[in-house]
């Protein structure tokens, strides 16, 4: 092409015909600019395509993880109401006039709330695109202000777990270590056991635990931070479960 171009420009100049070369001149550089233009189009359209490409497999990455996140979340809700439902129950029998509570149901419920589980979200794929900067690829903006909200919302969720199972380990376990045999109420409940447990040999009576106001006092603290966690497990839920919908609007846009 070039050298086609040059034969055409000498045979011009060897004429004589200014006018001919300049309006020549004008067209090949109109050309060259033209080529430019183009090349450039290409190279835009080709970087819009890799961006497109990145945000498609962010949103994938980030819906893997919250549709794991949503079964775990749910799973960590009934879990948690049902301690609370045991929490509740037993402080219901508790009290000098409370109504008796047998032994069984006493071993059940306190074997159920004797425990505060953290809720084991995963944010490994969200972390990771936010330090990457990955985020700012996702052209939602709903999205990308939803996921901010998302990892607000996980870390105040860990902070009141943290602060929970402090109170928990400072409060419950040393209380009860002194009033009741765990080992008797893991052999009982544990039926047959996943390890030889045999009878701790140590009297007490779970009624004379029933009648203490510091009981009551721990219960009552237990179950107000057990309802704290469920409403911030369900505000999750509803956050996760509002990411999913507009993230699967996206993909479908692709």
């Amino acid at each position: 092409m070039l050298t086609f171009l040059r034969k055409i420009r000498k045979s011009v100049i060897d004429s004589g015909a200014t006018r001919k070369y300049l309006l020549y001149a004008i067209g090949e550089i109109l050309l060259v600019m033209i080529g430019i233009l183009l090349a450039l189009q290409v190279n835009n359209w080709n970087e819009k395509r890799m961006v497109r490409k990145s945000e498609l497999a962010t949103l994938i990455a980030i819906r893997s993880e919250f549709s794991s996140n949503q079964n775990i979340i749910n799973n960590c809700i009934r879990n948690q109401s049902n301690m609370k439902l045991a929490n509740d129950s037993l402080l219901y029998h508790v009290g000098p006039k409370a109504p008796f509570l047998s032994l069984e149901k006493f071993q059940n419920w306190i074997w159920t709330i004797g425990d505060a589980p953290y809720c084991r979200l995963s944010s490994d794929v969200v972390e990771d695109i936010k330090n990457s900067g990955k985020l700012s690829t996702i052209s939602n903006e709903q999205i990308r202000l939803a996921i901010t909200g998302w990892t607000s919302s996980l870390e105040n969720i860990r902070i009141e777990e943290t602060e929970f199972r402090s109170e928990f380990s400072r409060q419950f376990m040393p209380y009860t270590n002194i009033h009741i045999s765990w080992t008797d109420v893991d052999r009982n409940i544990l039926k047959p056991t996943p390890w030889e447990l045999t009878n701790a040999n140590f009297e007490y009576q779970h009624q004379s635990l029933l009648k203490q106001s510091k009981f009551a006092n721990i219960l009552h603290q237990h179950g107000w931070r057990r309802g704290r966690l469920i409403v911030k497990y369900n505000n999750m839920v509803a956050l996760t479960n509002k990411i999913l919908t507009n993230i699967d609007s996206a993909i479908d846009m692709f």
